[in-house]
């Protein structure tokens, strides 16, 4: 009981000091005369007027250094941009005039479009800090350049050399001409989504995203020049087939042979020939299936090195491809769909997230085939080789091709999609389907996480200088 007492005593004294303490303070401040306090109110107001003009002018200032420097960065950014394209351009028609001097002896083509596609996702992902208008301009810019240097200019050269398959080719063409189009657009939708998510570290990202294009540089170099260095000896091998093929003729400078697409080819050495009514391909039929003399072993061994040369400088150049695009998936379910190594570990994925990574790993596996696979001794003969690799291109690689392509595009709407309805601030989303629900939900759990972060350093650092003046 005394204990309690005293307690209660020592609290009521601590208390009463406290009061006095204020009582005093607050007298204090009022006293002097009437012209004291006149004074000490003027000077308040007018520290109190320097303060406002100081932090006015530092904001002022700030924001038109920020105006200014953004301004230098857009003009770096657009320089950028010319400056590629006007490079790419040239290293395409340097690339076909080469091509088209040599007769396509030597075709540079194999390794430029690998280069003129890292160009574009580059001039995409370098413009991001620029207004979307300016972007879309760039991006499809970019892109005619590659359709007109590529696929028309393929459609003419193949009008001039074999009209058989011209019609074909200009078919191709025109269905080429919605596939380019739908890029484009899911390239511009993606920004946009980008420039909505990162707003006030728009620059960072661009910075980022360049960062790793560079990054992948050396795999595609490796893989181009070896693509290059594939088509560089195709005309070597056909000559070495030619060689040793039964009715071939040397080459000639009459331009006006049939028998030939080119001078620097052999005639007669590769054409179709009419074995009881039938078309048979001079490979195939003089494809020796049983060795018996040198010439025999020769002419097998060149036939298998000539032959699935085409197919692997095809798909080792869809090789030199294949980080950009790895690139841009890895960016649309990281960034889009806002998907996070716990949805994956959990297995909350929606259909298309799963299907689009697993038709990719199908896609790299199908292409590392096709790039190693020979002739010999798992098939019959080159038309066996010919058949068995045109099936499985066109019957799984492409459309598992179209549907990479597709499953993005339709990501990024998605995403779009979930980006409307966030400018919206709509709070019922049970009229949208669940997978744009299920990428709102991980966008409103980041945002949690990001808040919840910024939240708790604050509160460390708050703590810790409130300490350091003895004011907690």
């Amino acid at each position: 009981m005394a204990t309690t007492t005293t307690t209660n005593e020592v609290k009521i004294s601590v208390k009463l000091t406290a009061d006095k303490k204020e009582k005093e303070l607050s007298e204090f401040a009022f006293v002097g005369t009437a012209d004291e306090r006149i004074r000490r109110k003027e000077a308040a107001e007018t520290i109190q007027k320097w303060w406002h003009y100081k932090n006015h002018l530092h904001n002022d200032i700030r924001n038109k250094l920020l105006k200014i420097i953004k301004e230098e960065q857009e003009l770096q950014v657009i320089k950028f941009a010319h400056t590629c394209l006007i490079f790419n351009t040239l290293v395409i028609i340097v690339s076909w005039v080469i091509t088209f001097h040599t007769e396509f002896r030597y075709e540079l083509t194999w390794f430029v479009i690998p280069f003129s596609i890292y160009v574009i996702i580059l001039i995409w992902a370098r413009t991001l800090i620029l207004e979307l208008k300016l972007l879309r301009q760039y991006t499809y810019i970019s892109i005619g350049v590659l359709y007109i240097f590529f696929i028309i200019v393929a459609c003419i050269r193949q009008q001039l050399v074999d009209k058989r398959y011209g019609g074909y080719f200009w078919f191709i063409n025109i269905i080429t001409i919605p596939l380019f189009y739908y890029i484009a657009h899911v390239l511009t939708k993606f920004a946009k989504i980008l420039q909505y998510t990162h707003q006030e570290d728009l620059n960072l990202l661009s910075t980022q995203l360049v960062g790793k294009l560079v990054s992948i540089v050396p795999v595609i170099a490796i893989l181009s020049f070896e693509t290059f260095s594939m088509a560089f000896n195709y005309p070597e091998l056909h000559v070495q087939t030619c060689t040793y093929m039964p009715g071939a003729t040397l080459p000639t400078d009459d331009k006006t042979s049939k028998d030939r697409q080119y001078t620097w080819m052999y005639g007669n050495c590769t054409n179709d020939i009419e074995i009881d009514g039938k078309l048979i391909s001079k490979t195939e039929y003089y494809y020796p299936r049983i060795v018996v003399t040198g010439a025999d072993m020769k002419l097998q061994a060149s036939i298998e090195a000539e032959v699935p040369l085409k197919f692997h400088a095809l798909y080792t150049m869809l090789q030199a491809v294949e980080p950009v695009i790895l690139v841009l998936t890895s960016q649309i379910l990281l960034r889009v769909c806002r998907l996070s190594v716990y949805d994956i570990l959990n297995a909350r994925t929606s259909i298309l997230e799963l299907g689009l990574a697993v038709v990719t790993l199908i896609c790299l596996v199908m292409e590392v085939v096709l790039t190693t696979v020979e002739i010999s001794p798992k098939f019959r003969g080159p038309e066996h080789f010919n058949t068995v690799c045109l099936l499985v291109s066109f019957v799984f690689y492409t459309p598992a091709m179209i549907f990479r392509f597709y499953a993005m595009g339709k990501l990024v709407d998605r995403g779009l999609k979930v980006v409307e309805i966030e400018e919206r601030g709509e709070k019922n989303l049970s009229k949208y389907g669940s997978e744009i629900r299920l990428i709102h939900k991980r966008s409103s759990m980041m945002l949690s996480k990001h808040n919840d972060h910024h939240k708790t350093y604050y509160n460390q650092h708050h703590r810790k200088h409130m300490h350091m003046f003895n004011i907690v």
